[in-house]
């Protein structure tokens, strides 16, 4: 497992409650759940801030409490994923490498096949652009049209159709976050993605490529 980790569970609050925007860092070395996600993104100029990157300074404030809230969209949505799935960890890597250490960075960086090709899931932000966008968007609603089918008994059964959007070549394959070398490595190290696009999702895994709207691609 990666040396670091975010957990995600959220931390014991006022009467036992977990307080979900509580996060932290998690080191230790016996876990006993191994299952975590790792997030595959583009970095933009405006995630270099504190408050997105792991430094010498806030290292051991992060052990014991880490905000949700502070981090860029992206990362709260890969969260939430993340929990959606049931897992206690996720890797991001500015928030598990500290930046401004070359010793760490050098030794992390040098263990990034293992850590993609050990994660239970990737969850690729495929179009989320910029610190304060998200990837859990849609940019056009998709169009629908109903059809009435009539039947032997004088009743009507409505039906829709509905604009194909299978495009996966297009959506993934070919979006500005795969034209990066770093998440080529990433895409072909991980067992399971989900591609977050701005169309559909996308599930990809050692067989075969689904599609949100059911369609299966061949590999």
């Amino acid at each position: 497992m990666p040396f670091r980790l975010v957990d995600i569970r959220g931390q014991p609050g006022r009467y036992g409650r977990l307080r979900l925007d509580s996060l932290r860092m998690d080191s230790s070395l016996h876990r006993k759940d191994r299952r975590y996600a790792v997030l595959s993104h583009r970095w933009a100029s405006t995630d270099l801030n504190v408050q997105s990157r792991l430094n010498k300074a806030n290292l051991k404030r992060w052990q014991t409490h880490l905000s949700c809230k502070s981090l860029p969209k992206r990362f709260q949505e890969a969260i939430l994923i993340a929990r959606g799935l049931g897992l206690q960890y996720i890797w991001i890597d500015s928030l598990c490498i500290v930046q401004d250490d070359c010793e760490d960075t050098e030794r992390e960086i040098s263990n990034m096949e293992s850590v993609f090709s050990n994660a239970y899931v990737t969850i690729s932000a495929t179009c989320a652009v910029g610190r304060h966008v998200g990837f859990l968007r849609r940019e056009t609603p998709r169009t629908c049209h109903p059809v009435y089918i009539p039947f032997k008994s004088d009743k009507q059964c409505r039906v829709y159709l509905c604009e194909p959007i299978d495009d996966f070549r297009q959506h993934v394959e070919e979006s500005e976050l795969s034209r990066r070398g770093w998440i080529f490595q990433e895409r072909a190290l991980s067992r399971r993605i989900l591609h977050f696009t701005s169309t559909q999702l996308y599930w990809e895994c050692g067989s075969d490529v689904r599609s949100e709207a059911l369609t299966k691609f061949n590999k």
